[in-house]
């Protein structure tokens, strides 16, 4: 197995939320009428039609395509994400389809269940009488700093909690550089692999359902990328053939989750009705806080798409047991039914 094993030095381009907070302007738009109204007509169009795999990228007007753009330059630099102000979100499913097309537009979706779900909501369904086990995003619990098995990741506000549910971002540079400085051993652990349980992303019957990942690490040709959930890793004890966490890890571990603790470093984010936030995934940890829960159908619900876009960053080798694939601006990553993933995995995205 390759190993990303580096000298813990600082690697630039992070932000602190608390300059961010102060700067809206750095990380927010809002969507022009012209795109508006084109996303809502090409939604009127499909006429409620589900979103499936291999659904072709909408012909769009000059606006459209002009803000699509705008909004890659966005999440392949600088600050690594936005929030766009003014998306459609009512009537739902026309806002779902518009939401649907610019996602298209954007990249490739993957799946976020066995079930192929490829379009994500994200509301507290703990109230229903349906026995199963419930994901994280599907409770009003609050959610600790992670990433997801994707290259980008997408999300629409269509109601918003009437208390919580803030949306929390860091900047995994940030974090790196702060380690660098403060607690370089424990940088230098967090660039060895790392047991992980798949949990919902692998579960072939036989094959082994945990993997080894770094949190930082490196690409061939120097692409920087994070991978980190720590209820992964923890849940890989579980299996008896997985490495045991030893104290030397467990303590790297800590010493990243106090930076994630620290004010300064979040930038807390109320998405309100109509907000659509976007965020590379290899640069931006993110987390949920905790909401007050509400009738149902009255709650706070979210949208979410997972994509595969042309501008991805080149994955180390240990990546490609869970994505699929490591190469740059390829389609990879999501979580699949068994042996479901599909044969075109590895290709380049197009740029649309």
């Amino acid at each position: 197995m390759q190993t990303n094993h580096r000298m813990p030095a600082p690697i630039g381009g992070g932000w602190l939320g608390a300059d961010l907070a102060a700067d809206p302007g750095s990380w927010r738009m809002t969507l022009p009428p012209a795109v508006r109204d084109d996303l809502i007509e090409l939604a009127t169009r499909r006429a409620g039609r589900e979103p499936a795999l291999g659904d072709d990228a909408p012909k769009v007007c000059s606006a459209t395509t002009e803000f699509v753009s705008r909004l890659r330059d966005k999440f392949m630099s600088g600050r690594y994400f936005v929030v766009v102000s003014g998306f459609p979100y009512e009537p739902f499913y026309l806002a779902r389809d518009a939401y649907w097309l610019l996602g298209l537009l954007l990249g490739e979706p993957v799946s976020q269940t066995p079930q192929t779900n490829l379009v994500g909501y994200l509301e507290d369904r703990t109230g229903n009488a349906e026995k199963r086990r419930w994901r994280g995003y599907e409770s009003a619990n609050s959610l600790p700093f992670h990433t997801d098995p994707a290259d980008l990741i997408t999300m629409l506000s269509i109601r918003s909690a009437p208390v919580g549910g803030l949306s929390r971002l860091a900047s995994t540079r940030a974090v790196h550089d702060l380690l660098a400085a403060e607690a370089p051993g424990h940088l230098a652990e967090l660039y060895r692999p790392f047991p992980t349980d798949y949990r919902v992303v692998r579960n072939e019957a036989g094959q082994r359902q945990w993997t080894a990942l770094p949190v930082f690490g490196f690409g061939p040709t120097g692409d920087f990328t994070t991978r980190y959930a720590r209820w992964h890793m923890e849940a890989s004890q579980r299996h008896a053939d997985a490495p045991r966490l030893t104290s030397r890890q467990r303590k790297a571990l800590n010493a990243l989750d106090k930076i994630l603790a620290r004010p300064e470093v979040v930038l807390d984010v109320d998405l309100r009705p109509g907000d659509l936030q976007l965020f590379n995934n290899a640069e931006i940890l993110h987390a949920r806080s905790a909401f007050a829960e509400a009738p149902e159908g009255t709650g706070r619900l979210m949208l979410r798409l997972w994509l595969s876009f042309a501008g991805s960053p080149e994955l180390p080798e240990e990546y490609r047991e869970l994505f699929g694939a490591t190469a740059g601006g390829s389609y990879r990553g999501g979580a699949w039914p068994p042996g479901g993933r599909p044969a075109w995995t590895g290709r380049p995205v197009a740029v649309r």
